[in-house]
Order: structure tokens, then C-alpha cells, then sequence
């Protein structure tokens, strides 16, 4: 095998393993990105003769990755989260199922409190993505409308837990990114100006969750963990060029 075929083989099974943990299906994934289930499929099984820059780029976005982070294949898929099975699904689930309506309220709704709520840190910065006043607490189902609304303005929408670490008994800190690709951008007004990837916008986050557990129970398995409360302050929204 050439060096630039493993190379191939082993983004493809960078890309797979991202499919699984979302919850893509390689047909439905492929519309997404437009590129036939074929090609994805050769992509995925590394039998691609070149790295199309442009489709793979549309790949990364709609996985809520960098480029960079999907070619650089020494990175693991979800690096520095707890280092508890559990929680680390609970933070992974949680946010992947954020904009999926109905059915993400009906998934999530088993891992939230009754109580939960949620608070924009920043809503100035977070504006563009929520209107949402400063500090107002929104409940689980408010949440999932106001992310459902959002989704519905572009062709796809990613969001990746990157990071976790506890903060006392029952908190953790989580840094995540979501990655938007829109459909309402004026292509030929700044088609000239930014060839590639002038419409994926990425959101940077860091979240404070507050759990109704404390970690000793979590790591007994004494009790299955919820999110109580959730505090979100935006760090940076930017164009990728």
C-alpha cells in the first residue's frame, strides 16, 4: 500500500467512525454533501484515487471538523472529554441531537432534568445564532425550537463536543463547536472574493453543565446522569475561507 493510499484509508476511516458516532447513514449523509452515495462510499472504504479538496471540505464542515482535523489522522475522534464512558455519551448525545426538532426533543429528553434550563452568557455575540434577551433561561423544549428554527436556515448543521473536564462534584466544563453551511448567502455577490467555503460559518462554545448527580455516583453507576442546568458563552463565530 502507497503511503497517499493508507493516507486515504485512514481519513476514510476517520470520516466512518465521525458517520457512526452522529448517526449518519452514508445515503443520507451523501445528499447532505451532495456527492453520490457511491463516491461517499469510496471515499469512506479509502478508494479514492485524490483528495478532492472542495468535497472533502463540505465532509469536515458537516461534521463539524476543521479540514485540517480530518486529514490529520493522529487526532482522536473526541479528545479530552471526562474520561467517563457515561458522561462523555451524555455530553455527545446531547449536543448532536440539539437541532433536530421533534425527534431530537424526544431523544433528549430522557437525559434533562425537569427543571433544566438553559442561559446565553453572551447573547450580543449569540444574536446571530439565538434571539434570545441576555441571560434569559429557556427550557429543554424552548431550546430545542430555538436551535430547530436556526437549523432550518442552512443546509446542514454540526455540532461536536471537543473537550471536557469536571469542575467540582456535579459540574463539567465542555468546549464544542458548531459548524453551519448556509443557504441563504448571496453566492455571487462574494463568490469572487472567497472561492471556497464562504459559506460554512463555525461557532465556538464553551458550556457549563450542571448535572443532578455527584461524580461519585457516576463513576458507581449509581444513578444515570442528567443535565439540570446548561450556561453557554459564545467564543467566536467566523467565516472559514
Amino acid at each position: 500500500m502507497t503511503e497517499k493510499h493508507q493516507r486515504l484509508v485512514l481519513i476514510g476511516q476517520r470520516i466512518k467512525a465521525k458517520l457512526v458516532a452522529q448517526g449518519h447513514t452514508q445515503e443520507t449523509f451523501a445528499g447532505r454533501v451532495g456527492v453520490s452515495t457511491t463516491r461517499l462510499s469510496r471515499i469512506v472504504s479509502g478508494k479514492g484515487d485524490t483528495i478532492d479538496v472542495d468535497v472533502y471540505e463540505r465532509i469536515a464542515a458537516a461534521l463539524g471538523m476543521e479540514f485540517n482535523d480530518l486529514l490529520d489522522t493522529d487526532l482522536p475522534l473526541y479528545p479530552g472529554l471526562t474520561g467517563y464512558d457515561q458522561i462523555d455519551e451524555l455530553i455527545t448525545a446531547f449536543c448532536l441531537h440539539l437541532h433536530a426538532g421533534d425527534i431530537g426533543l424526544a431523544a433528549l429528553t430522557p437525559l434533562a432534568s425537569d427543571e433544566y434550563r438553559l442561559s446565553y452568557l453572551q447573547s450580543n455575540v449569540a444574536q446571530p445564532l439565538h434571539a434570545t434577551p441576555p441571560l434569559q433561561p429557556v427550557t429543554l423544549a424552548e431550546e430545542i425550537a430555538i436551535n430547530a428554527k436556526e437549523a432550518a436556515n442552512h443546509a446542514s448543521v454540526a455540532m461536536t463536543p471537543l473537550q471536557a473536564w469536571p469542575h467540582g462534584e456535579q459540574t463539567i466544563v465542555t468546549y464544542a463547536r458548531t459548524a453551519y453551511i448556509e443557504t441563504k448567502t448571496n453566492a455571487m455577490a462574494v463568490a469572487a472574493a472567497v472561492p471556497r467555503r464562504f459559506e460554512t460559518r463555525y461557532v465556538s462554545t464553551t458550556e457549563i453543565w450542571t448535572l443532578d448527580t455527584t461524580w461519585n455516583e457516576i463513576i458507581d453507576y449509581a444513578k444515570p446522569a442528567k443535565v439540570l442546568n446548561r450556561a453557554i458563552g459564545i467564543l467566536g463565530i467566523r467565516t472559514a475561507l
